[in-house]
C-alpha cells in the first residue's frame, strides 16, 4: 500500500526492485532515512506468511475433520522457521522502486 498525503488516500502499488521485478514482503520494519527514501530490513518474502494463511484458512473451515494434525502442523512452522530475511531494501518513494538489496547479519 502506498499513503499520498496531498490526497490523504491509500493505494495498492507494484513493489518493484531496481530490476524492474515485483517484491514481496510481509512483517519487516521501515525506518525514514531521508526525506524520500526507507530503509526495510527484516520480515518474510511471503513463504511462510503464505503457508500460515494456509492454514489460518483451513482452520476456518467448521467441518474440518483433521483440525488438531493441521494445527500442530501449524505451530510447527511457527516454531521452527529459520528466522526473517537479512536483506535491506532502500525504498525510493518519489520512484516508487527499491535499490537491490544488501545484506546485514545478525
Amino acid at each position: 500500500m502506498k499513503y499520498d498525503p496531498k490526497s490523504n488516500k491509500w493505494s495498492t502499488f507494484d513493489f518493484k526492485n531496481d530490476n524492474g521485478e515485483k517484491l514481496k514482503l510481509a512483517a519487516g520494519t521501515g525506518v525514514a532515512i531521508s526525506k524520500n527514501k526507507i530503509a526495510i530490513f527484516g520480515g518474510d518474502k511471503g513463504l511462510i506468511f503464505n503457508k500460515i494463511e494456509s492454514f489460518n484458512n483451513k482452520l476456518s473451515q467448521p467441518d474440518l475433520e483433521d483440525r488438531e494434525k493441521v494445527n500442530n502442523e501449524k505451530i510447527g512452522v511457527l516454531t521452527s522457521h529459520m528466522g526473517f530475511e537479512t536483506d535491506i531494501y532502500i525504498f525510493n518513494a518519489v520512484k516508487s522502486n527499491c535499490q537491490n538489496p544488501a545484506q546485514y547479519l545478525t
